[in-house]
C-alpha cells in the first residue's frame, strides 16, 4: 500500500512539474509575444527605415555612439528569445532614440521623429509590459531646490516632449504633471537625478577642497612654530665650564711628610724566657 501510495505522488509531482513548465512557456512565450507587438508599433513610424539597419557605418559615428542598436538586431534577439527581462528590452529600444540623439543632437530634424517614437514605446512599455509608470509626485521631489538654470532646461524638457513652443514658455509657466506622458516625466525625473548627482558631487568636492586647506593652514602653523622654536633654540649659546683651578695660598701648599718606618701588618708576640741572641743558640743547646 506505501508504494502504491508512493507511485501516486510521484506521478501527481510530475504532473504538477509538466504543468508548472508549460505555464513558465506559456508566459514567456506572451512576453515575446508582446516586445514583438510593440517594436512593430514603434518600428511602423520609421517610414523611411532610418533605424532599420546598423549605423555603424555613418561619417564618426563610433566616436559619438558606444554601443550601436538598430531594428533589425532587436528584431533578431526576439526570434533566438535573447531577452531574459523587460528591462533588457527597454533598454535596447531605448537605445534606438538615445543613440540619434548623441550622433544627430536633439535639435535636429531627425530627433524630432526619434522623440515620437519613444513617447509611444514609452506608453506601451506601461501599458503593455506593465512597466511601473513615472509618478508625477517623484519628478516634482525631484526638481525641489533646483537652480534658476536648471529650472528652465526642465521647462525646455517639458515643452520638447509635450510638443508645445519653447520660446512663448516663461519662467512662471505652471507645469501640468498629471497629464504629462510618460516619456515626458521620465526625462524630467532623469534630468533632475543627473543634476542632482551633480550638485553633492560638487558639494562633496567642495568640503573636501575646505578640509584640504584647513589641513594645510594647520600643517604650516606646526611649521611656523618648529621652526620659531628652533630659531630660539639657535640663539642660546652654551660656555665652556673652566677647570677649577686652586690657587697658592699657605695652606694649599703641598709639605713634606716624613718617612715612617714600615710596620708588618703581622704581630708576632714571644713568650718570657724564650728570646735568644744569634749566638747564644747552640750553647743554651747543650747540656
Amino acid at each position: 500500500m506505501t508504494s502504491v501510495r508512493q507511485v501516486q505522488v510521484e506521478e501527481l509531482r510530475l504532473r504538477l512539474k509538466r504543468r508548472r513548465d508549460e505555464i513558465y512557456h506559456f508566459l514567456d512565450g506572451q512576453f515575446y509575444e508582446d516586445c514583438r507587438r510593440i517594436l512593430e508599433s514603434v518600428a511602423e513610424l520609421d517610414s523611411d527605415g532610418v533605424f532599420l539597419e546598423n549605423p555603424s557605418n555613418l561619417p564618426d559615428y563610433v566616436q559619438h555612439v558606444v554601443r550601436p542598436m538598430y531594428w533589425e538586431l532587436i528584431q533578431r534577439k526576439l526570434q533566438r528569445y535573447e531577452y531574459k527581462s523587460v528591462e533588457d528590452f527597454m533598454a535596447d529600444m531605448r537605445s534606438v532614440v538615445n543613440n540619434c540623439y548623441l550622433y544627430n543632437g536633439i535639435q535636429a530634424p531627425i530627433s524630432k521623429l526619434a522623440r515620437t517614437m519613444e513617447t509611444l514605446m514609452e506608453d506601451r512599455f506601461v501599458k503593455e509590459l506593465r512597466v511601473a509608470p513615472v509618478a508625477p509626485l517623484e519628478v516634482k521631489k525631484a526638481c525641489a531646490g533646483m537652480s534658476p538654470a536648471d529650472s528652465r532646461e526642465i521647462l525646455r524638457i517639458y515643452a520638447l516632449y509635450e510638443n508645445l513652443d519653447v520660446g512663448g514658455m516663461s519662467g512662471s509657466t505652471n507645469i501640468q504633471l498629471r497629464t504629462a506622458k510618460s516619456s515626458t516625466l521620465r526625462r524630467m525625473l532623469e534630468y533632475a537625478r543627473s543634476t542632482a548627482e551633480h550638485r553633492d558631487r560638487k558639494a562633496q568636492a567642495r568640503r573636501v577642497a575646505r578640509v584640504s586647506r584647513a589641513s594645510n593652514r594647520r600643517r604650516q602653523h606646526v611649521s611656523v612654530t618648529q621652526q620659531t622654536a628652533m630659531q630660539q633654540d639657535a640663539d642660546v649659546h652654551f660656555h665652556q665650564d673652566v677647570e677649577p683651578h686652586l690657587e697658592q695660598v699657605p695652606q694649599n701648599v703641598q709639605t713634606a711628610t716624613p718617612m715612617m718606618e714600615e710596620v708588618s701588618p703581622i704581630r708576632i708576640e714571644e713568650e718570657e724566657g724564650e728570646w735568644f741572641d744569634d749566638g747564644e743558640s747552640d750553647e743554651a743547646s747543650q747540656p
